[in-house]
């Protein structure tokens, strides 16, 4: 027990220093249990991996949203603008979210060495989802859109401490 307590588990061989020192970053609390499971650098750099892939899913319906509002505003507008299809919105979205995956910036993310800040990507995105919803939608239903952008702002505060400038 003695040794539990003076050892330092947070410590950083790269900074020379404690890591909770550095940076405010509670959510690495939540890799706990996985870390726990598979104890390996390579677990952490996979979970970022994941993380860094899920982006996806919010920038497709974010960007359908977009699309959607675009074509039913042609549509009022311009009579002989007809869309076939909403499949097409859909193909679009899918594109845009297939570009952010191949995007060499993200890729960089993931190149060198574990960090927590692509962990807050997902909740950036999905907090942004939840914010043009609320905005688009009737005064009744876009306070439960309101109260998810504020959750998903909330779980993006937890990844680093200088978040809430992006959030702002």
């Amino acid at each position: 027990f003695e040794s539990f307590r003076t050892a330092n588990h947070w410590y950083s061989s790269i900074q020379q220093s404690s890591y909770l020192g550095d940076h405010f970053e509670p959510f690495i609390l939540i890799l706990l249990p996985f870390y726990l499971i598979i104890p390996h650098p390579k677990t952490l750099l996979i979970l970022q991996t994941v993380f860094l892939a899920l982006p996806a899913i919010p920038i497709f319906f974010i960007t359908r949203m977009v699309f959607k509002y675009q074509v039913s505003k042609y549509r009022q507008e311009d009579t002989r603008y007809k869309i076939q299809d909403i499949s097409q919105v859909n193909l679009w979205a899918l594109g845009v979210s297939f570009f952010y995956l191949l995007n060499p910036l993200v890729h960089n993310i993931n190149l060198f060495e574990f960090h927590l800040l692509p962990f807050s990507l997902v909740f950036l995105f999905t907090a942004s989802y939840f914010y043009i919803k609320s905005s688009q939608e009737l005064k009744f239903n876009s306070q439960k859109s309101f109260i998810w952008f504020i959750l998903f702002c909330f779980l993006a505060l937890l990844a680093r401490e200088d978040m809430p400038l992006i959030i702002f």
